[in-house]
């Protein structure tokens, strides 16, 4: 029988694609009192039907109780295949696990996510080889104690026409209708009201939008070009959801990514209490998750703010974070500040290039 014997820390994706790549036939964890429930989600997301019974250390820096314990499971899986995962738990787990199965005709395996690589170890030798799995968006959450709810794009095929036509219109000429747009988004999101009822919006004689409540339609002029729709989420589609679907337009184009899905909402993850978190898009590549928030504008310091409580909320992640957006701020404090909070920017113009890298 082949045992899968995993040390348990912070980090639970480590352990995860070892489970995947190497599939054992029972699965043993190793973790500490502060580390249990991370153990019993990670056996959750995987099944638990895989798991023996954890140990639990009641000092994860105490190397001879560890010691103890590795003597048990070596006497108790003597005549079993032993793989042993040291990624993870203390710096004196990692160790002395490795020193008490070097010699016992053990594979000792690291896992180096970040270059997508296996170290594996015996007594004799040492191996590099490709972490070569897949884990869905899903159990990338859930190993964490995340759970999500798909919004999805609704605006994909309804009215697909004319959605297409005012999208490909702003693509070419962002610049001379994005003060516009502005203007229009900040009347949206401060003064709702203003939008239940038949009214209109003037920004000049070439840029205006004008709607009906019953009838559920809008026209827009955008430099004097018209586009006209019926239903409720058009507001939104004008002031942002149309650089969304461009996005996905291309992602779909490129088509680089294992699993990909739209506007993902967590909730009660706010320690406030307050709305839920949202993600425009989360996408999965063999094993590597990447987050993307999408925004049409220049980017301020209030995304970069919303970009860094991300960060904090996903922190456990094994993921890429980044933000696409139309244009990009070239003002140079800016980018410090980009620089300094860790954060990826794509602009448009450098999405293809970037999904290129990624084939």
């Amino acid at each position: 029988m082949k045992i899968l014997i995993n040390l348990i820390g912070g980090q639970t994706a480590p352990n995860f694609i070892a489970a995947r790549q190497y599939k054992p036939d029972k699965i043993l964890n190793i973790c500490s009192k502060d580390t249990e429930n991370k153990s019993m989600m990670f056996k959750k997301t995987f099944g638990e039907s895989h798991f023996l019974d954890d140990i639990v250390l009641n000092d994860p820096f105490d190397l001879s109780e560890l010691e103890t314990a590795i003597e048990n499971i070596k006497e108790k899986h003597i005549n079993d295949e032993i793989i042993l995962n040291f990624t993870g738990g203390t710096k004196p787990m990692s160790i002395g696990s490795f020193n008490g199965f070097i010699n016992n005709n053990s594979k000792l395996i690291y896992i180096d996510s970040q270059y997508n690589r296996i170290i594996e170890y015996t007594k004799d030798t040492k191996t590099i080889k490709d972490i070569d799995c897949i884990i869905s968006i899903k159990e990338h959450f859930a190993m964490y104690g995340h759970s999500f709810k798909e919004k999805g794009i609704d605006s994909k095929n309804n009215q697909r026409e004319e959605k297409d036509r005012l999208k490909n219109y702003l693509k070419e000429n962002y610049s001379s209708a994005k003060e516009f747009i502005k203007k229009y988004a900040k009347k949206y999101n401060d003064e709702k009201g203003y939008f239940k009822e038949d009214n209109e919006f003037i920004f000049n004689e070439s840029n205006k939008a004008k709607w009906t409540r019953e009838g559920k339609k809008l026209e827009i002029i955008v430099n004097s070009n018209r586009f006209n729709f019926e239903g409720d989420n058009f507001h939104k589609y004008f002031t942002g959801l149309w650089f969304e679907d461009l996005v996905l337009e291309k992602f779909e184009e490129y088509n680089v990514f294992n699993q990909l899905k739209y506007n993902l909402s967590f909730p009660n993850l706010d320690k406030k209490g307050e709305d839920d978190a949202e993600l425009d898009f989360v996408a999965i590549k063999g094993h590597k998750l990447y987050i993307f928030e999408v925004k049409s504008g220049t980017l301020d310091r209030n995304y970069i703010y919303k970009l860094s409580s991300i960060k904090n909320l996903f922190s456990n992640l094994f993921a890429g974070i980044y933000f696409i957006t139309f244009e990009e701020n070239t003002d140079v404090k800016f980018k410090n500040m980009l620089k300094a909070f860790g954060i990826k920017v794509i602009p448009y113009s450098g999405l293809e290039s970037f999904l290129n890298n990624l084939k």
